[in-house]
């Protein structure tokens, strides 16, 4: 079947950049890559001011990507555009969220700007009751936190702030990855399209806040979850098969093995020629006795592994259906036929550059799937088939709405109230983190989120807390016919349907985008795996792990141990920037759909986002990070970093940190009885600094804790409950309250009943194991 591309879908959008961030570079690509249009400023041309203020006059969007301040004092903060372009969405990218006085810059690398009195109060941030017109331009501002007087890149400080670089037991590293303005941009780009949704409605301006560290919280947020009960461990976190992780192989390269049910286990066991341990080993998955039975399995693995090369390892796990990738250098996945053959990876003959962060399909006429096919669609120079000149006519069933309101299948307009999703029915049949963040960030802007799994599949309980706030939950078997029925019945009133399974394996039930298409005009389907669609890895699984191997990111992480081995980054940063940069293609398919009513295919995976976060280190932005390392010093209770070439000692005698200047440094830090003192003393001595924090920390940070990015709340059945909670700031909309995750199936019986089933049907399907609930503590055991 014929395939169409939304090659543009954002052809309609100019926007304005001011300034040159990082984190306001990559949020115009990311709108740019859409086919949005944009006008760069730069602040230290003389002509700033009016040439910014003749382009905003056609302009949809500003960017704010200044230094701290500067667009505010050059006159073009938001309220000196507004009134140039009604219905101005201004969206500045400050370090961290608007804070209390006693957060300042250079005490510990907390605030990057400022919310003045009688504007928006902590009070008031940490009550999540920012209403329109309190943020006022010239309080927050956008730019690079100041420590002592030397400017801080935005990333460094984030990292050390959140721990991203700290491991227990190790010296911090240098934080290579752009990752602060990498989420920052990624949360942004949803909070645009969002106020993008609300302005059809409600022309008014709008000024969107992202504090880059705000969005960043998502990456460690499981590390911030506590239940009051001790009782309640999480199983995960316990020795058990390391099925998942590197292992040298005979050629000396290495491997990232996966998997995380038991199939993948006995798959792997018979790959392996070990079909006797297949009984122990998918025990073992579930958890070992003590941290000495995991260690002996490393060392059975250690020797397997051995016995072949990285290649020939990828090559006969992959091919019987398990999971394994061969630890590849960035070139090699830049030279990768697979990245090429996807579109994660383009190269124009000139340059090689990142595919697109998230691509949206149109479907053709006749409900075609939207995948790139051999022989078919004209392509792209990003693997991507171009879109036609005809499109599909909205069903009977997605409500017209005369004022070109975005509205959702069921009759409710996108944006009509505080929350730009409110109507819209979201159909989450993702597993594990990528998909369930993607549902999270559209029940935030007030989607009606559904949560189906299967109730035979094992469930990590605080995976499950983070990622499912905000969601109603029914277990559903869909191998079973009954199953399969009530999902469809589901579907005919979502607007969204979002799963993470191998391309492909939908299909095989039934519920493939060309099937779910014809019976459910103007659905938009979004897929979020490993590999991509299209491509020879397409049906491959993965997990993190297998993108960071395949993608460069675990080879330039190695350094810690002999040989240089590869490491892993510790939080799994392409799982939730896939779901979040999956929201943001939705929301540019529900706009989308709302113009055309044709149904639309959202597809992004992990080794895309990988490779779009790690882009900045192999394009032209390559030369702005080179400057960014930092010294990692000793203090008696953790470490400080001292940055080499912004420091304003080393500035002064004639560049970067040399051995005597890092002497100067260590002395300081080591005279000092804290990290704090130390980084006091250091910016008094003229070295840029920054204090290396652990997570554990994060809750009582002034920025996290008085702008209510951690909230505490009383589960109904498993009680008092800590989570964190990325938000942005909006004038023109409010993030749902949202509440702590349901149990699997809590909301079955409810959901049913929605759907028209009675009570007679409902007990029907408890007894035949076509729907079900489980207690989330419990649902690890189940096999």
């Amino acid at each position: 079947m014929d395939s169409r591309m939304v090659t543009d879908p954002l052809a309609d959008v100019r926007v304005l950049r001011i300034g040159d961030r990082l984190a306001g570079r990559t949020l115009t690509r990311l709108l740019t890559d859409q086919g949005a249009r944009a006008t760069v400023v730069d602040l230290d041309d003389p002509d700033a001011r009016a040439k910014a203020i003749a382009a905003c006059a056609g302009c949809d969007i500003v960017v704010d990507a200044g230094a701290i301040g500067r667009a505010d004092a050059a006159g073009l903060g938001f309220d000196d555009l507004a009134p140039v372009r009604p219905g101005l969405i201004y969206c500045s990218l400050p370090v961290f969220p608007p804070a209390p006085a006693d957060v300042a810059p250079g005490a510990g690398g907390a605030s990057a700007g400022r919310v003045s009195a009688g504007t928006v109060s902590a009070g008031t941030v940490s009550a999540g009751t920012v209403s329109a017109g309190t943020v006022s331009a010239g309080t927050v501002s956008a730019g690079t936190v100041s420590a002592g007087g030397v400017p801080v890149d935005d990333d460094i400080a984030i990292a050390a702030e959140l721990g991203l670089n700290f491991v227990a037991g190790r010296e911090p590293r240098d934080e290579e990855l752009p990752v602060g303005s990498s989420f920052g941009a990624f949360l942004a780009a949803g909070y645009v399209m969002a106020a993008l949704l609300r302005v059809r409605r409600d022309p008014s301006g709008q000024r969107i806040v992202v504090p880059l560290a705000a969005a960043t919280l998502t990456t460690v947020a499981r590390r911030l979850i506590r239940a009051a009960d001790p009782a309640l461990v999480d199983p995960v976190a316990g020795p058990r098969l390391p099925i998942a992780s590197r292992y040298a192989c005979s050629d000396g390269c290495f491997v990232q093995s996966g998997g995380a049910y038991s199939r993948f286990v006995e798959t792997f066991v018979d790959v392996i020629g070990r079909p006797e341990w297949r009984p122990e080993a998918v025990q073992a998955l579930l958890g070992l006795p003590t941290a000495a039975d995991e260690a002996a399995w490393r060392g059975r693995l250690d020797a397997v592994f051995l016995e072949r090369t990285a290649d020939e390892w990828e090559r006969a796990i992959n091919d019987a259906g398990g999971s394994c990738t061969r630890c590849r250098t960035r070139a090699e996945w830049l030279a990768e036929p697979h990245a090429r053959e996807s579109g994660i990876v383009v190269d124009d003959g000139t340059s090689i550059r990142a595919g697109r962060a998230v691509r949206v399909f149109e479907a053709a006429p006749d409900g075609g799937s939207p995948a790139p096919r051999d022989g078919g669609a004209a392509q792209r120079g990003d693997g991507v088939a171009q879109r036609g000149d005809g499109v599909a006519q909205r069903g009977d069933t997605v409500a017209e709405h005369g004022d070109g309101v975005a509205v959702a299948r069921n009759g409710g307009g996108l944006g009509d109230s505080g929350s730009p999703l409110r109507g819209v029915v979201v159909v989450d049949l993702s597993i594990v983190l990528a998909g369930p963040t993607c549902g999270r960030a559209l029940g935030d802007l007030g989607a009606d989120v559904i949560k189906v799994d299967d109730p035979h599949r094992p469930i990590s309980p605080y995976g499950w807390l983070e990622v499912n706030r905000g969601k109603r939950s029914i277990l559903v078997d869909l191998r079973r016919d009954e199953g399969r029925e009530v999902l469809w019945r589901m579907l005919s009133g979502a607007d969204v349907l979002l799963e993470n399974y191998r391309h492909g394996k939908l299909d095989q039930l039934g519920f493939g985008f060309a099937d779910v298409a014809r019976a459910c005009p103007g659905i938009v389907y979004a897929s979020l795996n490993a590999f991509d669609v299209g491509g020879p890895w397409a049906a491959r699984p993965g997990w993190e792990h297998n993108a960071q191997a395949a993608t460069g990111m675990q080879l330039a992480l190695g350094g810690w141990g002999p040989g240089r081995p590869p490491d892993q980054v510790t939080y799994p940063l392409n799982d939730f920037g896939t779901g979040l940069l999956g929201a943001y293609g939705i929301l540019l398919a529900l706009r989308r759909r709302d113009a055309t009513g044709a149904a639309q295919f959202v597809a992004g995976s992990l080794a895309r986002t990988a490779t779009f976060i790690s882009s900045p280190l192999f394009e032209e932005q390559a030369a702005d990070r080179a400057a960014s390392s930092v010294r990692w010093l000793r203090c008696p209770d953790g470490y400080v970093g001292v940055l080499h070439s912004v420091s304003g000692r080393a500035a002064s005698e004639g560049g970067a940190l040399d051995g005597d200047l890092i002497r100067d440094a260590a002395d300081v830090a080591g005279r000092a009885a804290s990290r704090e003192e130390a980084a006091e003393r250091l910016r008094a001595s003229g070295f840029g600094c920054v204090v290396v924090r652990g997570s554990a920390e994060l809750p009582d940070r002034p920025w996290v804790r008085d702008s209510g990015l951690v909230v505490e709340w009383e589960h109904p059945r498993w009680g008092a409950l800590r989570q964190s909670r990325a938000r942005g700031w909006a004038t023109g909309f409010e993030p749902s309250p949202s509440y702590p995750a349901h149990d699997p199936g809590q909301d079955t019986s409810v959901l049913l009943a929605e759907h028209g089933y009675d009570d007679v049907d409902i007990r029907r399907l408890v007894e035949s194991g076509a729907v079900a609930s489980v207690p989330l503590f419990e649902m690890w055991s189940v096999a």
